[in-house]
């Protein structure tokens, strides 16, 4: 053949390097300038199977690459929860239970492993920013004023600049920034609706707000447990997003169940 010709290519083959997913990562790849006329089906076995050696090598080298980079995650999640916790000891408590009901939120959708973990993540983080917010806002036991309130719906953003500004949890910015909107399009900061708000926002909003309803805040007691589910179920489809409002509750059905 004239390609042949022109590469000085006497004898050539090649077979694929795939995953033990099915995932095809490339090919295998033997050549030679002397024609090669005694190759044959034993020989092309020969390379199958040395191209399943180096496939194997590949995925063991990417899997632990995956796990060190995810463990930096952890520990950079971990430290940045810390000085939330150390500020303020509601919002750090707060954000340690949203991180268990949205891990099993986002197992129960049928997530991949890489989204669960970052779920959990975002859950317990998405409160960050409020690192930004004055005491005197933060822990107000009465209603906010309106200038009070453009500063407190600024800390998804700066939730979102913190993280970006901390390496190995850069991925995270654009789910902390989302956190606060809603289904329907009127949260906030930027009024995204529907599907454009990242999943992993939809799944952290649900569980912050089922959370926050059954817990004790400086101006308000705690909402049962029932009236709870009862207004989870009726923001559907404008607060919150009807399936993982549904996972949710599903969620917290099994938990009744198996009990505490």
């Amino acid at each position: 053949m004239p390609i042949t010709k022109l590469y000085d290519v006497g004898a050539f083959v090649s077979v694929p390097l795939t995953f033990s997913d099915g995932e095809l990562y490339g090919t295998l790849c033997a050549a030679s300038h002397e024609a090669q006329r005694s190759l044959g089906y034993r020989d092309l076995q020969f390379l199958h199977v040395f191209a399943r050696l180096v496939a194997d090598q590949i995925e063991r080298e990417r899997f632990q690459a995956g796990a060190r980079s995810q463990e930096r995650q952890a520990m950079a999640a971990r430290t940045q929860f810390a000085a939330v916790a150390a500020r303020d000891g509601y919002t750090g408590a707060h954000s340690k239970a949203v991180v268990d009901l949205a891990v099993a939120v986002a197992e129960r959708l049928g997530l991949d492993d890489d989204a669960v973990a970052e779920v959990g993540q975002a859950a317990l983080l998405h409160d960050i920013g409020k690192i930004a917010v004055p005491d005197a806002i933060l822990n107000k036991r009465g209603p906010l004023t309106d200038e009070e309130w453009v500063i407190m719906r600024a800390h998804p953003i700066s939730s979102q600049q913190i993280v970006q500004d901390s390496p190995g949890l850069e991925h995270l910015g654009p789910a902390l920034r989302s956190d606060h909107e809603r289904w329907d399009g009127t949260g906030y900061p930027d009024g995204l609706a529907g599907d454009a708000i990242p999943i992993v926002s939809r799944i952290t909003l649900a569980c912050d707000a089922y959370n926050a309803m059954t817990s004790d805040r400086p101006y308000r007691r705690a909402m049962s447990d029932d009236d709870t589910r009862e207004e989870i179920a009726a923001g559907a489809g404008t607060q919150f997003c009807p399936a993982v409002a549904q996972a949710l509750l599903d969620v917290l059905d099994q938990i009744q169940v198996q009990g505490p």
